[in-house]
């Protein structure tokens, strides 16, 4: 009986049933030209080849894909950091005061062209006073060029005002009504064209009975970029700190 091996099934050499068959016989088992062992091996090389050269080729194939999917992945995290670098830009917080005293914003950020500045302020002067901007360090009142237009219930006006500074908006003394204001500062960052301007507008409730709305604006006859601003409430050109509870925030954008 003849014997085979377990995964090729090539015909072994049984010494037992084989013994009594001829040499040829023998022979042609292990190297004839039809299913022989020789033929067998041979087939299973081919079959073996095959499949290097086709795991050889997917595998290739895969790299190649996946390098593409990392180059496309890196593109579009590029696009995404740029994208989001392009965003910040547009409006990004850059400071802000918190509590008493006077603001004090320095070392500003020149990746923008304008500011805006938004917050609400009490003081610690005794009546509606005005709050008053300066730029980098300069209070001079000679400097400045500042006006306001105001309307409240007991009075309405339109003045110069000489503080040092141009007025960006109110400020009372009221311990629930704070003052809000909304200034910008347009081209604050160019070097050299027109000197630096502001313009606000603000609004101050002093109680149930006593409130008012103004509009403000001024120019800092100077055209260097502004890096400090600082930020106060002036009176007859004095300056008063203010009040716990105030919050001023300055943006830059464009």
């Amino acid at each position: 009986m003849t014997t085979t091996s377990s995964f090729l099934n090539l015909i072994l050499y049984n010494s037992t049933t084989n013994k009594s068959g001829s040499f040829l016989s023998w022979s042609n088992d292990v190297s004839g030209s039809s299913n022989s062992n020789m033929v067998k091996i041979d087939s299973f090389s081919q079959e073996i080849s095959g499949c290097v050269v086709s795991l050889d080729s997917n595998i290739s194939g895969s790299i190649t894909s996946v390098n593409s999917s990392i180059s496309t992945l890196s593109g579009s995290v590029s696009t995404l950091t740029t994208n989001l670098n392009t965003a910040n830009y547009k409006m990004q917080k850059l400071d802000e005061f918190t509590g008493a005293g006077q603001a004090d914003f320095n070392n500003i950020s020149q990746n923008h062209k304008h500011l805006l500045i938004t917050g609400v302020s009490g003081t610690s002067f005794s009546g509606i006073s005005n709050v008053v901007a300066d730029f980098n360090g300069d209070a001079n009142q000679g400097n400045y060029s500042t006006f306001q237009f105001s309307k409240s219930t007991t009075l309405e006006y339109i003045s110069p005002r000489f503080t040092g500074g141009i007025v960006i908006g109110y400020s009372n003394t009221d311990a629930l009504y704070g003052s809000s204001l909304f200034a910008i500062i347009p081209n604050y960052s160019a070097t050299g064209g027109f000197f630096k301007t502001a313009m606000s507008f603000s609004a101050s409730i002093e109680s149930a009975s006593s409130y008012g709305v103004g509009l403000e604006g001024g120019v800092w006859k100077s055209t260097s970029p502004i890096t400090r601003i600082r930020i106060a409430v002036s009176y007859s050109g004095t300056r008063y700190n203010f009040l716990t509870g105030t919050k001023i925030s300055l943006y830059g954008f464009g």
